[in-house]
């Protein structure tokens, strides 16, 4: 009811396009809620050109309040002119009550940060938005891990105007190295592995179990030839498959490891085995290929943006802890799902960090 302004990066566009119709879906369902009463009375109505959030003086299309800005929508345009008008719009829905919520890229908001650190007008930025959430941040370039930190650094530091006093950094696989220019630039709160659990501190409840206790396999191997070393024991991955426990996922490095994998399974796999595939930034039907599939079989793509009811089994390559971590932070703890397990390939280095983690 406040008309809260969320400025919300990811670092991909496929990421980004699944939030949108994530946080709309939420909206509709938010504003579509007949019980309990709504204070402000304000509702959701279909019209011929999509839902809108009606307030009963004006109308605000559902479109605008959950909206994304990528380099598409500034070709042959400023980036901060994009922005601003899209705060202004915002900032006319927030004194009616109602939210906006603006998902870009963590390079987008770098180059609307340089804007605004240049601009005459610094203190303004500030108010522009109550919160920024930064969603997968160890994913941003290097050059952006650097800048967005210290320009919005810049912005606390130059205005009187605290109106932004909460950021939200979310990486599964944080940076050493990154955290340390976190806590050089702000009042930094670590909340993870190594983090005091809020909720034992509070209630003495435990913390839930995010990764169950598996066996973990480890090979070490070249980069780059474990597509064709799977294919070649297609006949053993699909052995290891067990469709009582769940899906069993295979990332490896490359589209052309993606597709030999996939080819060898899809030979070697009887007729009611589904193979599936995903590669790429911009598919628009990873999800549902994932959804459909039995085994996946994939690359980076599978990293985020997409999600997995249960996965049995899981065979990733990864040469570097952090990567590892991600990779294997795909499956999940699920209660009643047993048998799960891990096979890892990693060069030698690696396997000796992995196993310390």
């Amino acid at each position: 009811d406040d008309g809260w302004i969320v400025l919300a990066t990811y670092p991909t566009r496929a990421l980004i396009e699944d939030q949108l119709q994530s946080i709309r879906a939420r909206f509709k369902q938010y504003y579509s809620a007949a019980w309990p009463p709504r204070r402000d009375g304000h509702t959701l109505q279909e019209t011929d050109s999509g839902p809108v959030i009606h307030t009963g003086d004006h109308t605000y299309p559902l479109t605008d309040q959950v909206r994304s800005i990528t380099g598409e929508d500034t070709i042959g345009r400023l980036t901060g002119t994009v922005f601003m008008q899209a705060f202004e719009d915002a900032r006319s829905a927030s004194q009616a009550g109602i939210p906006t919520v603006i998902l870009t890229t963590p390079d987008m908001l770098s180059v609307l940060a340089t804007d605004r650190v240049k601009s005459s007008d610094v203190g303004q930025f500030p108010g522009l938005v109550d919160a920024i959430v930064v969603d997968e941040f160890h994913l941003a370039n290097p050059r952006g891990k650097r800048l967005l930190p210290f320009h919005l650094d810049v912005y606390m530091r130059l205005t009187d105007k605290r109106f932004l006093d909460t950021l939200v950094f979310l990486s599964a696989t944080p940076d050493a190295q990154v955290i340390e220019h976190l806590k050089n630039a702000f009042r930094t709160e670590i909340i993870g592995p190594d983090a005091t659990p809020t909720a034992e501190a509070a209630g003495g409840e435990t913390t839930r179990e995010i990764l169950p206790e598996t066996p973990l396999h480890i090979e070490t191997r070249r980069m780059f030839s474990n597509g064709e070393w799977l294919a070649e024991k297609a006949d053993k991955l699909i052995k290891w498959h067990a469709a009582d426990v769940g899906q069993t996922v295979a990332i490896v490095d490359s589209v052309r490891e993606v597709e030999i994998l996939t080819d060898a399974l899809q030979a070697a796999a009887p007729d009611d085995l589904t193979i599936g595939a995903v590669s790429g930034w911009h598919g628009d039907n990873h999800q549902a290929t994932i959804d459909a599939a039995d085994i996946v079989v994939g690359n980076s793509a599978l990293e985020v943006g997409v999600d997995f009811d249960v996965i049995g089994r899981l065979v990733c390559t990864a040469y570097e802890v952090n990567s590892a971590i991600q990779r294997i932070g795909r499956m999940r703890a699920r209660k009643g799902v047993g048998t799960q397990e891990i096979a890892v390939i990693t060069s030698g280095g690696a396997h000796s960090e992995l196993l310390a983690h």
